[in-house]
């Protein structure tokens, strides 16, 4: 038999799709991360069998032979013949290969056979093997979909062992859920089915999600950047989905939303970014966190929405500064802009342990764009709508106001003198016809609470010219720089002191904000500033060893470093002899957990490069 192998490897890291063609059958096999382990027990072992007056179907699709959920095992039997799809969710145990199903003929010889490793027909000695490392969780779905021409029968056994004894270990823990149909179900069929089932169990799946009436739910392509551990709420019926609570557990979820209450044709997905879970200063607007999600709620708005944030996911030491609480930033434009006027902050609740809650969010349909900020009591979201020198269209500033008591008073000075002043008890306000230049912001509220921000206005006619980076010097290196530009500017810089230094090559002998003026040929410029900083520290920022002393042994180790480094960590015991060494890749923030087996004082050493810290740790 001649055979023809095609092997499909997304960029989604956690979601492989292998589709195998032969001349005879097609094979195609899915395995997708799943993030969010759920226990059924409030459904039991249960198992529906497709009849003509039933309303319920996984994904709308109909004609299934058995929809099995919560460990059903009962042997399905098929005449199938037009093919045979199988689509499931099952926790598979890491390092090991399991048997997820198999199909036995009449006369008890095993035909075809899926794995956590493989699919094979083992009547026709034609195999295909996942590429790739395991690094899946260990929950997950698969899909097989094959056509023959000559049909499938015989019985389907899921989980359990073959007669043959295959090499392959048990499926302990069975199947959450699975559906098996007579036939080999469209592409966009399996994709219906392999939705509600992601939807249940909080799976990320490599394609768009549907829901039972074929409608795309949460396109794939359109947030191509934001399909990182996907989950879901839904009101979906025909699909047995009154999903009220969402979460998904790959590494870093860390949220979960809920409600009381959804309509019927209601969704509302969310993913994320996969960016860091740590905070970042946005030059003159804010605290912000670097990872965000987007979130599509279609069919009905969903409202009174309860988000939980796990902090101990945050890759920070001290997070906040003095005065500073979380808040829930959501963009109902959709752009992840967060433009001033169309942000709606939520304030953290301290929830229970480690968590955040942020209460009562409501959504419109469409699309928007969530994430964390740290802020005070009183803060402001900014945006600047850059005038044009070709033209002499003027700027304008975009405030939104978040606290404080209002009336507000506005002042604006540009080189000391005032540019715009205004008392006003809106919340949202513009401050229009604004020139290139450095312009200080104070607001004043009704209660004396000011807020103070430095902006520089930059005209839009220099687009090619690139935001600046800050720059870290080491104390006593060079501090040579190099201003890479497309197009040949004049440039003019400003130093913190106040003196001006001219070319794209400059040496920066001060710490602090640079004030770079750049001009094109027909006169026009547009300013770009640069922050300089002098690092002093060894690379630790700084670290927590706790509890300790400690009574049982366990130990939590927190490291903060000023920048990615790798990192080694040595415990030694009460008689100096090494007891445990770890290797961390390089990043800014290391954690880890120790054990101290008996009563006694222990050193950990920790280096960073040529950096070394040690700490005693007592146990008693």
């Amino acid at each position: 038999m001649f055979n023809t192998y095609f092997i499909y490897r997304p960029s989604l890291l956690l979601t492989n799709q292998i589709i195998m063609k032969q001349t005879i059958y097609s094979i195609a096999t899915t395995v997708v991360s799943l993030s969010f382990v759920l226990t059924f027990t409030s459904l039991g072992a249960q198992a529906q069998v497709q009849n003509q007056a039933s309303q319920h179907a996984p994904g709308g699709v109909t004609g299934y032979l058995r929809w099995g959920l919560g460990n059903d095992a009962t042997p399905v039997s098929l005449n199938c013949g037009k093919g045979m799809t199988f689509v499931g969710v099952g926790k598979v145990r890491q390092g090991s290969e399991q048997l997820l199903w198999n199909v036995g003929t009449q006369g008890g010889k095993t035909q075809l056979v899926q794995t956590t490793a493989r699919t094979a027909d083992l009547t026709r000695d034609t195999f295909m093997n996942y590429m790739g490392r395991d690094t899946l969780p260990p929950l997950r779905l698969y899909a097989y979909v094959t056509s023959s021409a000559n049909g499938i029968r015989g019985t389907l056994a899921v989980g359990g062992k073959t007669k043959e004894r295959l090499p392959v270990g048990i499926l302990k823990e069975g199947m959450a859920e699975y559906a098996v149909y007579p036939r080999a179900l469209s592409v966009t069929e399996r994709m219906r089915v392999e939705s509600a089932m992601a939807l249940r169990h909080g799976v990320t799946l490599g394609h768009s999600y549907f829901n039972s009436k074929g409608a795309v739910i949460r396109n794939y392509y359109r947030l191509k950047g934001y399909n990182h551990r996907v989950a879901g709420i839904i009101g979906d019926s025909t699909s047995r989905l009154r999903q009220t609570m969402g979460e998904s557990s790959e590494g870093e979820a860390v949220i979960r939303l809920s409600t009381r209450t959804i309509d019927e044709g209601a969704s509302y997905l969310w993913g994320d970014d996969a960016k860091r879970l740590a905070f970042a200063a946005d030059r003159g607007n804010g605290k912000w966190m670097q990872r965000r999600w987007a979130a599509t709620a279609t069919g009905a708005s969903v409202t009174g929405i309860t988000l939980k944030f796990d902090t101990r996911s945050i890759r920070q030491m001290e997070p906040l500064a003095e005065g500073e609480s979380y808040y829930l930033a959501v963009d109902r434009s959709g752009t992840g802009k967060f433009p001033a006027g169309q942000v709606r902050y939520y304030k953290a609740q301290m929830g229970q342990g480690d968590s955040l809650t942020f209460a009562g969010i409501n959504t419109d349909v469409g699309k928007s764009i969530f994430t964390l900020r740290a802020a005070g009591d009183f803060f402001s979201t900014i945006n600047m709508e850059r005038p044009q020198c070709s033209t002499g269209a003027k700027g304008a500033l975009r405030v939104q106001l978040t606290g404080g008591t209002p009336p507000y008073r506005i002042t604006t000075t540009l080189d000391g003198k005032s540019a715009y002043t205004q008392t006003t008890a809106d919340s949202v306000i513009t401050i229009p016809s604004l020139a290139q230049g450095k312009y200080a912001l104070t607001i004043r509220d009704n209660s004396g609470k000011c807020l103070t921000n430095e902006i520089t206005v930059c005209n839009a006619d220099l687009p090619d010219v690139p935001e600046l980076e800050d720059v870290h010097f080491a104390q006593g290196a060079e501090r040579d720089y190099q201003l890479e530009t497309k197009g040949n500017y004049a440039c003019r810089w400003k130093s913190p002191a106040g003196r001006y230094l001219n070319g794209q090559r400059v040496t920066l002998d001060e710490d602090g904000e640079y004030t770079v003026e750049l001009t094109n040929g027909d006169g026009c410029s547009t300013l770009r500033t640069l922050n300089v900083t002098t690092t002093t520290s060894d690379g630790f920022a700084r670290y927590e060893v706790s509890p300790n002393p400690t009574r049982d042994g366990n130990v939590n180790v927190r490291v903060e470093l000023t920048e990615d480094a790798p990192l080694i960590l040595r415990l030694h015991a009460p008689d100096g002899a090494l007891l445990q060494m770890e290797e961390h890749d390089a990043d800014n923030y290391h954690t880890t957990r120790l054990y101290l087996p008996v009563a006694g004082t222990y050193v950990l050493e920790m280096r960073s490069r040529e950096a070394r810290r040690s700490v005693k740790i007592i146990r008693r």
